[in-house]
């Protein structure tokens, strides 16, 4: 993902943040930032926190890790301007390295898996729980699963990945695919709800 203009960044975000928490992160401008004392961070690499193309609109974002959250990030990654991601208390956010793009959001209220050289596109939504209660037949359904992504998986423009879902290494999920099933590596996955459409296949950035 290009990184933006230097006059982009928020230098005085990006110093107060690299001392608090002792990591190598960029804070752009337009982010929202609130971690809670009680949350953890773990980058073993940089981390950029609403970035964006060269030569784009720095638009409004949120960042929010509340209270008892974790936060693992295995490699480089960026979050892209615009984005609203949020870890709700006890909730573990895991993230290998890759990309968000911009106007994406990620909500974790329990555990997310996403691993290595993962590019999300545009305006995804990836999201654990339904937070509502659903009662069928007098018992109350579970609303909140994990959610992983595998190594090497780009996610299509628009898609929303589900409570439960399960994405294999390697696989490409299409553009406004609604995913909340286990699919296995190097496939295509597209539609609504999302099916197996391809195996066998690969990609590149």
């Amino acid at each position: 993902m290009g990184i933006n203009k230097l006059e982009n960044i928020s230098f005085l975000n990006t110093l107060y943040y690299r001392i608090k928490l002792k990591i190598n992160c960029v804070i752009y401008k337009k982010m929202k930032i609130y971690i809670s004392k009680k949350s953890k961070i773990n980058c073993k690499d940089r981390f950029l926190i609403g970035n964006s193309y060269m030569h784009c609109n720095v638009s409004n974002g949120t960042f929010l890790l509340k209270k008892d959250a974790t936060l693992n990030i295995e490699g480089r990654f960026a979050i892209g301007t615009g984005s609203q991601i949020s870890v709700e208390e006890d909730a573990t956010l895991s993230i290998g390295s890759g990309y968000i793009n911009r106007d994406s959001k990620i909500n974790c209220f329990k555990n997310i898996k996403i691993g290595n050289n993962v590019v999300i596109s545009e305006e995804v939504i990836i999201r654990d729980s339904d937070n509502h209660r659903v009662i069928e037949n007098g018992e109350e359904k579970e609303n909140t699963k994990n959610i992983v992504i595998g190594d090497n998986v780009w996610i299509g423009l628009r898609s929303i990945i589900l409570k439960g879902a399960n994405i294999g290494n390697g696989c490409i999920v299409a553009a406004g695919s609604v995913v909340n099933g286990k699919f296995p590596d190097n496939c295509l996955i597209a539609g609504v709800p999302a099916r197996v459409i391809k195996e066998n296949i690969s990609w590149e950035e």
